[in-house]
């Protein structure tokens, strides 16, 4: 905001200062929230007013539960963050020479019922079809997985 301030305003502010005026105006830290940059909020208004009321009438009529699932990876290599050091000490992380991967799916309904599956490597067809084969076996009635 201070470098914003400085290009618009030709001002050059104290950071104390340009952290009062925010206070001030009511802005706070936040975290920032990341989406998808593919993801079209004009199709996403359009799915909820049509498509998914058509869904939870059509699981209803059926008594059917509606999912809402999605999967993850997860290795034990993947370095995460950032680190200080002094100016030209790159810090070293020494991963585990043993490479390791989980896969995770779950589904969750609007009222928190929770299924969920943890396998070793990679998610590939023969697990996903494992999944949903418990999840329509546990369900009660018909099972709409989003």
């Amino acid at each position: 905001m201070r470098k914003l301030i400085e290009q618009h305003c030709g001002v050059r502010l104290a950071v104390r200062t340009v952290g009062t005026y925010l206070a001030r105006w009511d802005f706070t830290a936040q975290k920032l929230l990341r989406r998808a940059y593919e993801q079209s909020p004009k199709v996403v208004r359009r799915w909820l007013r049509l498509d998914y009321p058509a869904i939870v009438a059509q699981a209803r009529a059926e008594k059917g539960t509606i999912f809402w699932g999605d999967e993850t990876g997860l290795r034990s290599d993947d370095v995460r963050g950032r680190s200080f050091a002094p100016r030209g000490w790159t810090p070293v992380v020494r991963p585990s020479h043993k490479r390791a991967g989980l896969g995770l799916i779950s589904a969750v309904t609007n009222k928190g019922e929770l299924r969920w599956i943890v396998l070793e490597g990679a998610i590939k067809a023969p697990s996903l079809i494992r999944f949903l084969r418990r999840l329509i076996r546990d369900a009660r009635g018909k099972v709409f997985l989003i």
